[in-house]
């Protein structure tokens, strides 16, 4: 290790990737260092396994996710995989971290429906039905802007509206996107 913070990121679905290319945020919920240490071993051993297999599931909803001592992933029934946000929620919630809590999550099917449009033209179609099969049923998802807002806050697991506002907060903290 060379002391450098490292990245692990759930981008599509079989797309488990330890480089970003783009300007970073670092943020990190308010622990024990130890309990942040035991959170990267989580994410060497769940790259470790990916590299094995090279698989890993995409989808939109869920909260009861997280992963065994060896980096598998472990889905509640009836779930079928993560978003890069959930992916964050899963790795902490094996290190024994929640930081959001599933309770009066809210369904929001606009927000769901344009994120759809937008990852259509590259989604194979059997993934984009199975999306859209999670949107028309309800799903609760976890926007990356929400986790890292649920890391801003002293106390966690923190509700919707708390998460919410702390995200907002940073987005306008951080203004518009500047050209490059």
């Amino acid at each position: 290790m060379d002391g450098s913070p490292k990245i692990l990121h759930l981008g599509w679905q079989d797309y488990l990737s330890a480089d970003w290319p783009w300007l970073r945020l670092w943020a990190a919920p308010s622990t024990e260092a130890e309990n942040l240490m035991r959170t990267a071993g989580y994410c060497r051993r769940i790259w470790k396994r990916f590299q094995q297999n090279r698989t890993f599931p995409y989808a939109l909803g869920d909260f009861g996710a997280d992963f065994d001592e060896q980096g598998a992933l472990r889905l509640p029934p009836g779930s079928v995989g993560l978003t890069c946000a959930t992916f964050v929620l899963a790795v902490f919630r094996a290190a024994e971290i929640d930081l959001v809590s599933e309770e009066g999550w809210p369904i929001r099917p606009e927000e769901d429906l344009l994120f759809l449009e937008s990852i259509r033209h590259f989604a194979r179609p059997e993934h984009f039905a199975l999306l859209q099969a999670q949107v028309d049923q309800g799903v609760a998802r976890v926007h990356p802007q929400e986790v890292l807002g649920a890391c801003t806050l002293e106390t966690i697991p923190a509700n919707f509206d708390a998460v919410r506002g702390a995200a907002e907060g940073v987005v306008r903290k951080l203004g518009p996107p500047q050209a490059s």
